[in-house]
């Protein structure tokens, strides 16, 4: 057997699964609170940063490590983006740290800039400038995992609210518009996508502002809420869904819909009230 010619082996390593296995370390942490949930999804943070994002600030489809050492591989496709955005979006709602906020709107410029397809609204699966393939194709339907065209949809939808940001939310309408009749048709194969619609439709944005923000954000998290957008601040802000909502010695937890905000509350069980209300 030694004599034969070994298989090949597979030892690449991915950048949409480790982003897709990001964002699972999260959604346990909020659910279960194990802090070595938490240490986990940061080190897959850490791990996509070193390894995947490149000087340029685009990101890398697959690396190779050997005893430390990283060989970059291809550029990345659009489920590369659009996972590790949606890792990072969430890590910013976990966590409030803002440097995962700014990660994720740079590689959506990114995307924007690089994935676009003008008519549909859509986005190609290859950037453009990628090397040349026999055709440029267009992932829509989700198949084992989420239709990357659906995740960045749902990416545009978040950020739109996080930042206030109309033309992200009527691009995120006109890809919806698209696959319209698919997802009436054919909901199985475009679940994601009818996520978006339910987000767009009647979700909710909620912004924790004051020194106790981290908490209460822990506290909302374990209510499960996979509607709601949900941003804080231990301090004053300039991102858009918090802005000039911080006030000394208290802290207060606004719920708003279409841009239109309760009062604040100042205690979980008002703010979920006006969630469930």
């Amino acid at each position: 057997r030694e004599e034969r010619v070994r298989p090949g082996l597979d030892d690449k390593i991915l950048c949409s699964w480790n982003a897709m296995m990001m964002t699972a370390f999260l959604d346990a942490w909020a659910a279960l609170g194990d802090p070595s949930l938490l240490d986990a999804a940061q080190k897959s943070a850490d791990f996509i940063r070193r390894c995947f994002m490149t000087a340029d600030g685009t990101l890398l489809h697959s690396v190779k490590e050997t005893a430390g050492v990283v060989t970059s591989g291809i550029p990345g496709f659009l489920e590369d983006y659009a996972f590790t955005i949606e890792a990072f979006l969430r890590h910013y709602s976990l966590s409030m740290d803002p440097d995962s906020l700014q990660t994720a709107e740079r590689l959506t410029a990114e995307v924007l800039r690089n994935f676009s397809d003008e008519e549909t609204g859509m986005f190609w699966f290859t950037a453009a400038g990628s090397e040349t393939l026999i055709a440029r194709k267009m992932e829509v339907q989700d198949n084992v995992i989420p239709s990357s065209n659906a995740v960045m949809a749902h990416n545009l939808v978040r950020l739109s609210k996080l930042k206030a940001d109309a033309s992200l939310e009527n691009r995120c309408k006109k890809m919806l518009h698209m696959v319209k009749e698919d997802t009436t048709r054919n909901t199985p194969w475009y679940s994601r996508w009818a996520m978006v619609w339910l987000e767009l439709e009647h979700g909710t944005e909620v912004a924790v502002s004051g020194r106790e923000a981290l908490h209460f954000l822990n506290e909302l998290q374990k209510e499960y809420l996979p509607l709601s957008v949900l941003a804080g601040a231990t301090g004053p802000s300039r991102i858009p869904l918090l802005a000039d909502r911080y006030h000394e010695n208290e802290t207060g937890i606004y719920v708003c819909r279409y841009g239109t905000c309760h009062v604040p509350v100042y205690d979980l069980a008002s703010a979920l009230s006006n969630l469930r209300g």
